[in-house]
């Protein structure tokens, strides 16, 4: 039988050596690992050793219970933690409940009501819905912070110094197998994974045996641990090399040195305004072998380097890509995106003489629509569209109306329904990002704290900017 293990945590002897002897912990399946004086001492404790269950105290020296338990809820979150304190006041109680507390019991002790929260803490354990938070270690590998990555390996039994990686593109995860692999989702359509072991050909071909899955980005070459963080963003990127080569379905390596000397190339006839030589350029790539050189985020540099240049730059926000996961949906794929540039490099930019004018109507039509759709991978074309007007003339105009671009609006108001979200507190950071239209969840992570100062986690635990923030840009 498991016997879950508990860390009481209290600078009164008296108080430990009392719960030790007067708590029937085999009845609930736990026992007293070890006892700690401060929050200091318990959080020296728990690097080193399996701990399910915290009972701390709130005062004490060396770190209290509040900053132990905020620490336990950012980098612990499968820890269950249950307060014990002679202090009734509220604002002891609000803060531990936002940092995930099952319970706050009040000096002198009621063992009965321990004994409930026991129960439930136990229950929290035993179910087969509770896993580690995966929202902590998709921050640890965008962070790159390995004394994080390392607490929640250690914390979820897959520590190893060597490990291989492996991010999936597809509609649906694959079936990877056995206690030493992690698989977590890293987007709408995307899952990562790390193992102590390479990937076994039957689960690549299983997952590629689905007409939905596209392609795999692989690292089967065992490397240290502390190489996590960059050897899976690598894989991102390799995982849709499909959008360059769609009969790419396992990318391994990617040398971008020829890419590199065509980006030079355009970014010099940029900067001479030779139209001419860039179409030609673009043209010839097309049916280059060059163009394999390309990886998806130096064709993301070339689609912006063009429509952010200054004889385009009043396009920028219908061809204007900010993740390499939008291409993929913006485009059909590679050769799209080049016949695309080469319109632009043709067609002057159009100017409009006359007034830029919208009815009332029409801008609140216009709004109505992003606020509904904001779920979804939209741009500005596809509002002109909507709007029957010109991209162009649509992304002056809104402008003038709205005080900032389409992307820009659209972004805040992401982030404004992701805060919203957050404070409902009955949703996991990954889960807000998908829902508020991020494909990508790193990036999701940066445009957050970006626009608030603080990371998704931070604003959880009460570090954010207030929802003010938005309320000049966006409607609530």
């Amino acid at each position: 039988m498991i016997m879950y293990q508990v860390l009481l945590v209290d600078d009164e002897p008296a108080i430990t050596a009392s719960m030790c002897k007067a708590i029937g912990w085999a009845a609930h399946q736990c026992e007293v690992a070890v006892v700690a004086g401060s929050g200091k001492e318990a959080l020296d404790i728990i690097k080193g050793r399996q701990i399910d269950i915290v009972i701390t105290d709130i005062r004490m020296q060396q770190m209290g219970g509040l900053e132990l338990c905020q620490i336990l809820f950012a980098r612990y979150p499968n820890i269950q933690t249950i307060v014990i304190s002679g202090y009734a006041e509220f604002s002891y109680a609000q803060k531990a409940i936002k940092y995930g507390i099952l319970g706050y019991c009040l000096k002198p002790l009621e063992y009965e009501e321990i004994d409930i929260y026991l129960n439930r803490a136990v229950s929290r354990l035993q179910s087969k819905e509770q896993t580690y938070n995966q929202d902590v270690l998709l921050g640890a590998l965008l962070d790159e912070d390995i004394p994080l990555l390392s607490d929640y390996l250690t914390a979820s039994g897959n520590y190893h110094s060597t490990c291989c990686c492996a991010v999936f593109t597809g509609s649906f995860p694959p079936d990877t197998k056995g206690n030493s692999s992690t698989l977590f989702r890293m987007g709408q359509h995307q899952y990562g994974w790390f193992s102590s072991f390479p990937l076994d050909q039957a689960t690549i071909s299983s997952f590629l045996s689905l007409p939905e899955n596209k392609c795999i980005g692989l690292a089967n070459t065992a490397f240290p641990i502390e190489e996590l963080p960059r050897r899976i963003k690598e894989c991102q990127i390799r995982a849709l090399q499909y959008f360059i080569q769609p009969d790419c379905t396992v990318s391994t390596l990617i040398s971008e040195d020829k890419s590199q000397d065509f980006l030079d190339q355009v970014s010099s006839l940029l900067s001479i305004g030779n139209s001419g030589q860039l179409l030609l350029a673009l043209e010839t790539l097309k049916n280059s072998p060059q163009r394999k050189s390309f990886s998806v985020q130096t064709a993301m540099c070339l689609n912006n380097m063009i429509c952010s240049s200054n004889r385009y730059n009043s396009q920028r926000d219908d061809y204007y890509i900010y993740s390499v996961h939008q291409l993929p949906e913006r485009y059909r794929d590679f050769s799209e995106m080049l016949t695309l540039l080469c319109q632009l490099a043709m067609e002057p930019n159009p100017t409009y003489n006359e007034q830029l004018y919208m009815t009332n109507t029409n801008f609140i039509q216009m709004m109505e629509y992003l606020n509904q759709n904001y779920t979804r991978n939209i741009s500005t074309n596809d509002l002109a569209q909507y709007m029957h007007m010109n991209p162009s003339y649509l992304s002056k105009i809104f402008k003038q109306e709205a005080g900032t671009t389409v992307i820009k609006y659209l972004t805040s108001l992401r982030i404004h329904k992701s805060c919203q979200m957050l404070n409902s507190g009955n949703y996991s950071i990954s889960e807000i990002a998908s829902a508020t239209g991020f494909n990508d969840y790193f990036y999701f992570l940066k445009t957050f704290k970006k626009i608030t100062g603080v990371t998704p986690r931070q604003y959880q635990l009460g570090e954010g900017t207030d929802l003010n923030l938005f309320s000049g840009s966006i409607p609530v």
